[in-house]
């Protein structure tokens, strides 16, 4: 069930992020931690690896 909720999280904000608006940074936002909490579900991201990528990937988003 969560998986199918980080899959409608990652299209739809693809699809925001794909059109040019005022909501396009917080879509892109939205989709990297989609990613990373599918990645972190299905057991290829570790506790640790969140801190990195939030603090390498989060700030270019801005």
């Amino acid at each position: 069930m969560a998986a199918l909720f980080i899959w409608a999280t990652l299209i739809t904000s693809a699809l925001i992020a794909g059109r040019p608006n005022h909501y396009r940074t917080l879509a892109s936002t939205f989709f990297i931690l989609a990613l990373l909490a599918y990645l972190h579900i299905m057991n290829h991201l570790s506790l640790l690896d969140w801190l990195l990528w939030l603090f390498t990937i989060l700030p270019s988003c801005y």
